[in-house]
């Protein structure tokens, strides 16, 4: 038996209210308690075996509810679905997925919070805080970021790099230079941003593609001679992860593109989870349940945007 129009919009209802703590639960019974099913009806609507794939399409449904909330609402599902080792479709909590994944406990208790993140970052407004947030989140990650002070910047908003396999330079040269960073021995990052402020609604917009253009031109730029960031080491081989950095929504095509050029995507759902990753122990209060601190996250990134880099 196919779910109809008024069956599926209950799934999705009830899935939105699913507690982001709540245990697992088969796929079959979420549907069948959310439509009050008995068990006559449960063997019509999943037979086994089940040659129409009704479960699946059910299982669609669920995931489609979850693409709506990152992709257009921009923001966290409180729910998962997803196959268990057995292959056993699941709906949870999303924290009680990150358990299972394991994902440590820090971790999972800020992102309980991730309304109040959220809120921090539709507050930000500026595309210059998003810059200063991105080489924020860069330090703490990969042990370097800084924000640019924007004149002739070439379209680089934020500058990272993680090392690599290190080789003692005294093998590799007669004459040794401390300090000296070999060809390869970091990966850098280099971070395009885009802020939107928001209008009531707190729905962002959709970003112009041509601002993935721009940051592809960036990219291209920074690998030749006249690029603004050789002081950083970078050379042709080097290296890149470039990065796109925006509080604006993307199309499914603009993602496309995105994953096809090797650009990584930072949008707010991103950029809640790296927030929870990456911030010091001060923007949540372990003492309180991991409870968000928006004066200790601002302080935490401000620190970045005064210590920008010329691009000269």
């Amino acid at each position: 038996m196919a779910l109809s129009a008024q069956d599926v919009r209950k799934i999705k209802e009830a899935a939105r209210q699913i507690s982001i703590v709540a245990p697992a639960e088969r796929v079959e019974v979420f549907v069948c308690r959310v439509l009050g099913l008995n068990a006559v009806q449960r063997t019509q609507y999943f037979p086994s075996p089940d040659p129409t794939g009704l479960m699946a399409i059910a299982v669609g449904h669920l995931t489609t509810e979850r693409e709506r909330i990152l992709g257009v609402e921009c923001n966290i599902p409180k729910f998962a679905v997803y196959h268990d080792a057995l292959k056993i479709p699941k709906t949870s909590g999303f924290s009680t997925y990150l358990e299972a994944k394991p994902v440590d406990a820090q971790l999972r208790g800020r992102l309980t919070h991730y309304q109040d993140v959220r809120a921090a970052l539709m507050r930000l407004g500026d595309g210059h805080n998003l810059e200063a947030l991105a080489a924020a989140i860069m330090q703490a990650e990969c042990g370097y970021g800084e924000a640019t002070r924007g004149s002739g910047d070439q379209g680089i908003d934020a500058v990272g790099w993680k090392e690599l396999l290190l080789i003692e330079p005294a093998l590799s040269n007669g004459s040794i230079t401390p300090g000296e960073v070999l060809p390869g021995e970091k990966v850098f990052l280099f971070a395009s941003s885009k802020a939107f402020t928001f209008g009531t609604t707190g729905q962002p917009k959709l970003i112009n593609p041509a601002h993935i253009r721009e940051l592809v031109g960036g990219w291209v730029i920074q690998r030749s001679s006249a690029g603004m960031w050789q002081k950083v080491g970078i050379r042709m081989l080097s290296p890149v992860q470039m990065i796109l950095v925006t509080t604006y929504r993307l199309s499914a095509d603009a993602k496309s593109e995105c994953r096809t050029l090797g650009v990584q995507v930072w949008g707010i759902p991103e950029l809640i989870y790296l927030v929870c990753l990456t911030a010091p122990v001060a923007v949540f209060d372990a003492a309180a349940d991991f409870a968000f601190s928006s004066s200790e996250f601002r302080s935490w990134w401000k620190r970045r945007d005064q210590s920008r880099l010329m691009a000269t």
